[in-house]
């Protein structure tokens, strides 16, 4: 029981039940810091252990999946090969265009790692580029569809990638180099920080939108084949050096609408369309931070 402090205590007596006093009401304190606390710790230890689990778990998940993905992806590819003789297939053939669709597909899911096993696949195989002396004119991903694929830090040497579609496709610190096939790939608005083009072929690949100041290993030589559209050089100067001739090309080359007779068609008056675009108030010297798309 707590001490009354009474005015006729002795100095003494009055310091001794004061001190008692103050220890009791610290005891009592710390006994209802110790009731909340307490739990509060324990309750976010367990929401640390529980969140953490949890991770393993999703890793554990997504793990499993990239494994099934990529295993499914080989047996397919493998099927294709030996029953449906994919290796020498025409370019625009049923079993070449199926195979190109599920590497799109798997690109697109597959993480970094198997990426780059799955283009030790392809170069193996001779699907990435034709070996010497196959009878395949091109590999399997000319004409592809890659827009909008992260395919960063993948390994695409000696690859044939001919007339595939880059744009929006991030492809940073990727490897293009080893004499792979660029020709009139449309790098449109494509993400190439620190791409290495060693020994690429570019010849007329579209470079529109994009930043060439940190691509590695491109050169004036290479570029002098290319187009180049409202895109940073690797000097850090700004090119719209081909844009008029891509805007005539977009406009101009319009195919026969599908199912009807080609010898029919009419094309429309290339001149006439280029006319109407430059009414649209369209300056191809405008800044790199105000894009403008083809």
């Amino acid at each position: 029981m707590r001490e009354k402090i009474a005015m006729s205590d002795s100095p003494e007596e009055q310091t001794r039940k004061f001190f008692n006093a103050s220890s009791i009401t610290e005891k009592t304190l710390w006994d209802w810091l110790e009731l909340l606390i307490i739990p509060v710790i324990f309750s976010f230890g367990g929401y640390l252990v529980s969140a953490a689990a949890e991770k393993v778990q999703e890793a554990a998940v997504e793990e499993q999946y990239q494994q099934r993905l990529f295993r499914g992806y080989i047996a397919q590819i493998s099927e294709l090969l030996i029953d449906k003789g994919l290796t020498t297939a025409d370019e625009f053939s049923e079993v070449k265009v199926v195979a190109q669709s599920l590497t799109e597909s798997t690109l697109r899911d597959l993480d970094a790692q198997r990426r780059n096993s799955l283009m030790l696949f392809l170069r193996s195989t001779g699907l990435a580029t034709p070996l010497p002396g196959s009878e395949s004119q091109s590999g399997i991903l000319s004409w592809s569809n890659l827009a909008n694929i992260d395919l960063s830090e993948t390994i695409m040497n000696a690859i044939d990638l001919h007339y595939a579609d880059l744009e929006n496709a991030n492809l940073s610190q990727a490897f293009l180099g080893g004499g792979s096939n660029l020709n009139n790939v449309k790098f449109n608005n494509t993400i190439l920080d620190k791409t290495d083009f060693r020994d690429a072929s570019l010849q007329e690949a579209v470079f529109a939108y994009t930043n060439l100041e940190t691509a590695e290993n491109i050169t004036e030589e290479q570029l002098r084949t290319a187009f180049i559209c409202n895109t940073k050089m690797p000097d850090g100067s700004e090119s719209d050096r081909d844009c008029a001739f891509l805007i005539e090309q977009l406009l101009c080359n319009i195919a026969p609408p599908e199912g009807s007779d080609p010898g029919a068609f009419d094309p429309p008056d290339c001149n006439q369309l280029i006319a109407n675009y430059a009414d649209r108030d369209y300056d191809p010297k405008h800044s790199w931070d105000h894009k403008k798309k083809l």
